[in-house]
Formats: C-alpha cells, sequence, structure tokens
C-alpha cells in the first residue's frame, strides 16, 4: 500500500512538472507573440500617424473644411502647413504648392471680411502660378482702387505684362481685369477711353454685364452735371455783389450779399455826401471787406460744388464695384 501511495506521488510530481514546463514554454512563446503584436501595432500606429499628418492629407483636410464653411478652421490649418513647409523645405505638398496654400487662407479671410489679413497674405503669391497670380494681382488692384489710390503703375494696367501673366488664365480673370481697367478710365474721368474700351468689353459673367447697366447711369449723370467755374463766380460777383452766388444757383445767398452790400454802399455814399468822414471811412471799409469775402466765397462754393460732384460720382462708382470685387473674391 505504502508502496502504491510512493509511486502514486511520484507520477503526479512528474506530471506536474511537465505541465509545469509546458506552462513556461507557453509563457515564453506568448511573450514572444505579444512582443511580435506590439512592434507590430506600433509600426501600423506610426504610418497611421505619419500619413494622417502627411502634407497631402492636411492639404486636403483644410481644402474640405473651406468646402463645408469652417473658414476658421481652413485658415487656421492652411497657416500650420505653409509654416511647416516655410521651416521644413523638404515638407513638400503633393499636387499644390505654397501658393495654393495662401490662396485657401486668402479666401477663407475674406469669408470672415478679415479682408487685411487676406490682402496680405496674397501680397506673397509668386508668378510661378499665374492662376493664382492674376487672382492675388486683381484683388490687390482692387484694394488699391477701394482706398482711393490711383491705379496707373499697376500690373493690369500695363499692357507689356498682360501676355505674360495672362496667357494661361480663363477668361472670367481676364474679364474682370478688363472691367477693372474700365474702372480707372471711370475714375480718371477719361470719357473717350472708356467709350472705346467699353465698345470692345464682352464680359461672360452676369454680374460684370448687370455692373455695367448699374455704372452707365452714375457715368450719364456726372457727364450731364457740369463743373462750375470759380473764376468766372468769383468774377461775377466781383463786378455785380451776389450775382457770383446767383450763378452758383445759391438765390438765398445772392439776395442777401446783394442787398447787404447796396446797404452798405450807401451807407458809405451818405457818409461822403454828408462830409462825415467817419461813417464814409467805415463803411467804405465794411463794403470793401465784405465785397471782397463775398467774392472770395462765390469762387470758394464753385470748388466746393465741383468737389462735391466728384465725391459723389466716386462713392456711388466704388459701391457698385465694391459690391462686384466683393463678391469674386467670396467665389
Amino acid at each position: 500500500m505504502s508502496e502504491l501511495s510512493v509511486s502514486l506521488k511520484e507520477r503526479i510530481y512528474k506530471n506536474s512538472y511537465k505541465v509545469i514546463n509546458h506552462l513556461r514554454d507557453f509563457q515564453i512563446l506568448l511573450s514572444v507573440l505579444m512582443a511580435i503584436f506590439f512592434l507590430f501595432t506600433s509600426s501600423l500606429f506610426a504610418q497611421t500617424k505619419k500619413d494622417l499628418y502627411s502634407p497631402s492629407v492636411r492639404w486636403q483636410f483644410a481644402k474640405d473644411l473651406y468646402e463645408v464653411g469652417d473658414f476658421e478652421g481652413s485658415e487656421l490649418e492652411s497657416r500650420q502647413l505653409l509654416g511647416k513647409i516655410e521651416v521644413d523645405p523638404t515638407f513638400k505638398i503633393l499636387e499644390s504648392n505654397n501658393d495654393s496654400l495662401r490662396l485657401v487662407i486668402a479666401k477663407s479671410c475674406f469669408k470672415r471680411e478679415n479682408w487685411e489679413s487676406g490682402f496680405i497674405t496674397l501680397s506673397h503669391v509668386s508668378p510661378q502660378s499665374p492662376e493664382i497670380f492674376a487672382f492675388a494681382k486683381l484683388a490687390l488692384n482692387w484694394k488699391a482702387y477701394d482706398q482711393k489710390y490711383l491705379l496707373e503703375d499697376t500690373l493690369f494696367l500695363n499692357p507689356r505684362n498682360y501676355d505674360v501673366y495672362f496667357q494661361k488664365v480663363d477668361s472670367v480673370l481676364i474679364n474682370y481685369r478688363n472691367y477693372l481697367e474700365l474702372v480707372y478710365h471711370l475714375q480718371k474721368k477719361d470719357w473717350q477711353t472708356y467709350e472705346a474700351k467699353l465698345n470692345i468689353f464682352r464680359p461672360n459673367s452676369f454680374e460684370l454685364q448687370q455692373s455695367i447697366q448699374k455704372i452707365t447711369p452714375i457715368v450719364q449723370r456726372r457727364q450731364n452735371a457740369k463743373n462750375k467755374s470759380a473764376i468766372k463766380a468769383s468774377l461775377l460777383s466781383f463786378l455785380v455783389p451776389g450775382l457770383g452766388q446767383a450763378y452758383m444757383g445759391r438765390w438765398g445767398q445772392a439776395i442777401t450779399v446783394f442787398m447787404t452790400s447796396g446797404v452798405l454802399f450807401m451807407q458809405a455814399y451818405e457818409g461822403h455826401y454828408k462830409n462825415s468822414d467817419l461813417q464814409k471811412y467805415t463803411f467804405t471799409a465794411l463794403f470793401t471787406g465784405y465785397h471782397s469775402f463775398s467774392t472770395y466765397n462765390a469762387g470758394l462754393t464753385a470748388q466746393v460744388y465741383n468737389r462735391n460732384l466728384d465725391e459723389r460720382y466716386q462713392y456711388e462708382l466704388a459701391q457698385e464695384v465694391r459690391t462686384v470685387f466683393r463678391t469674386f473674391l467670396w467665389n
């Protein structure tokens, strides 16, 4: 009985030892498998992270944000990507370039009416991208016009540069370029050149056609409103007090000047007739001063009248052009 017990114990010990050895081998195998799985998942995660943060994916993400209307997010993503590219030259965008990013940034700024930031971004666009460069220059030229600067030395008014930057762009940009050139001649009141260019201007955009129709009565009103001559107004007022004011259409002021000058003149004449030096010299000085002032006032009124005509015309013109170009920059 005792021998049977000893034999059973030995079997249990041997089997237990085998089980322990098998478990140890399985643990080693499990550790190896876990290490392989960890390396695989780490590599997969790193590759996925690399793909998610690749220039092409981030560029597409920025464009998608713009398409769905998240203009602030699109601008932020584009600026981060552009900053990364400028710091690391090896960080390239597939199927695009820095100017495309700048265009998205600028349009996102325009959509949020952050005009100044958008214009600053467009000012760094290079001529290597003709389409984007043409858009940028159109926007900057409109900004110059909108801030009441003359456009004499700009790209789009220089025929020598026309073929260089517009030979590869579409007709829409060319039409807006021609439209802005028409506005330039209107701003200078060069009616003859405007009429000549308008006859050959063929806009393919309904918006531009509609804008030309709205501009036409503005131009006609300014052409029909003749300027007043400051010299003529002053001369008439000098010859006959109040006549210069009447020439300017200010009849109430003309009557007041005529009557006041007449009273002063009569008082001066009365002093001369009565040999009253005090009355004669006092009212002669008052009449001379008042007459000089009314003569100067007639010429100044003519200048103010002409300036108001121009300012009203420029304002009406600028309002229409601003509407057109805001739509152009938003689209």
